[in-house]
């Protein structure tokens, strides 16, 4: 038997200690990588909304339903009244709520407020909506369902639960690398050589 076909446990031992545990530090990398992004993302939204005027407003009025059904998450830019157009979906401030531009005039004084006729496509039965104005927030686009998770988080226990969900996942990260320091440098192999 030559000496390199013989097996040495000195160095399988640390080896296999070396491995272990490191599922859990491997989740722990994942939520740390899902905490970062979310923060860019946050980050990035906060910069975005800043800079080209937009914000984020939940659906929560099947107004415009089917076109944009109730749940949905609504990104929208405020801009001048006279810049909307007949076919546009804005936020009626009246009425919180998502509605069509169907009429848009300018003031019969002479103002820089325009006149708005609005109807939401599921308000058939209701008599348009007019508006003196001079700014309304147009809906830019729309994501299905996220607007329940944007007015749960809104309220005061849906906060709680966020930001608990937070600080959990903050601790068991912090928690897991305390426990389980980073594989090699300070750990060797600790086998003897030949």
């Amino acid at each position: 038997m030559h000496d390199t076909d013989r097996i040495d446990a000195k160095r399988i031992v640390p080896a296999a200690a070396a491995t272990a545990g490191t599922d859990g530090v491997a989740r722990d990398d994942r939520l740390a990588t899902v905490a970062g992004i979310t923060l860019i993302l946050v980050v990035g939204w906060l910069i975005a909304a800043w800079v080209f005027d937009v914000s984020l407003h939940p659906v929560a009025a099947p107004s415009m339903s089917p076109a944009i059904v109730t749940g949905s998450l609504a990104v929208v830019q405020r801009v001048p009244a006279g810049d909307l157009e007949p076919g546009d979906v804005v936020f009626d401030p009246a009425r919180d709520a998502p509605a069509r531009v169907i009429g848009v005039m300018p003031s019969r004084d002479g103002g820089a407020d325009v006149v708005v006729t609005l109807r939401g496509d599921g308000e058939t039965d209701l008599p348009p909506h007019v508006l003196a104005i001079r700014e309304m927030e147009r809906i830019e686009t729309t994501a299905p369902m996220l607007g329940w998770v944007a007015l749960a988080v809104t309220t005061p226990i849906g906060g709680a639960l966020g930001a608990m969900t937070v600080v959990t996942i903050v601790v068991v990260v912090v928690r897991r690398r305390r426990r389980h320091p980073p594989l090699g440098g300070a750990r060797g192999t600790g086998g003897s050589s030949a």
